[in-house]
């Protein structure tokens, strides 16, 4: 049941609180975990507790090779030529705020880091917290996932969530490195890792061609 509630966290990208709101209100989220209509729910310390432990025992990638197993056999998941998209989910940490407890230390969670994001608007938002990273191929079923804390960049976690049966991966510019470029084209797997334009060096004619930002010459 549990775990049922991680695979709906991941994809509807929620925190532990979403999470634990959603399976009190959303018919169809109990439904999916196995929760009956008079059962409670989970709380988010309990789902933060249940996605750490799983995690440091190295439960949770024997357990999606179990789902995918599953999911081949009914024929509804093909491992060969798969797609790969790779995101990260920031989720704060259950003790985030840096107050001291009755021994005078430090509260917070110190497997927890601060994660800086710029919005589309210049703002900057900090979290302190874990980043849940996800593989998912075109049908939207994970292949893959990890935990770190929030500090950890984008960039060192791509080639731990790659399958090895990808024929492509798709990505946002935070996974860009030459050390990926070299990766992927070693392996023969069609980078589709998004390119980001910076001051005085825009994208090229056929980088933006390529992300169908203009019509090919005819």
């Amino acid at each position: 049941m549990m775990f049922k509630a991680l695979l709906l966290q991941s994809w509807y990208n929620l925190s532990d609180q979403q999470l634990e709101s959603q399976l009190a209100r959303d018919l169809l989220f109990r439904r999916f975990v196995g929760i009956g209509w008079d059962d409670s729910v989970p709380d988010h310390s309990s789902i933060w507790r249940f996605r750490q432990k799983i995690s440091e025992e190295g439960r949770l990638e024997y357990l999606l090779d179990r789902l995918n197993q599953g999911l081949t056999a009914a024929d509804l998941y093909i491992k060969q030529g798969q797609v790969s998209i790779i995101d990260a989910s920031v989720i704060e940490a259950k003790k985030s705020r840096p107050n001291k407890g009755a021994d005078g230390k430090n509260t917070q969670d110190k497997e927890a880091g601060y994660n800086v994001k710029h919005s589309s608007d210049g703002r900057m938002k900090t979290t302190y917290g874990f980043k849940a990273y996800v593989n998912v191929n075109e049908d939207a079923f994970i292949t893959s996932a990890i935990t770190t804390a929030g500090n950890v960049h984008d960039s060192q976690c791509l080639e731990d969530l790659l399958t090895g049966t990808e024929t492509a991966v798709y990505a946002d510019s935070a996974y860009i490195s030459h050390k990926h470029d070299a990766l992927l084209k070693e392996k023969h797997i069609k980078n589709g890792i998004l390119k980001r334009a910076y001051r005085n060096k825009p994208l090229t004619s056929d980088e933006k061609q390529h992300y169908g930002m203009v019509k090919p010459d005819t």
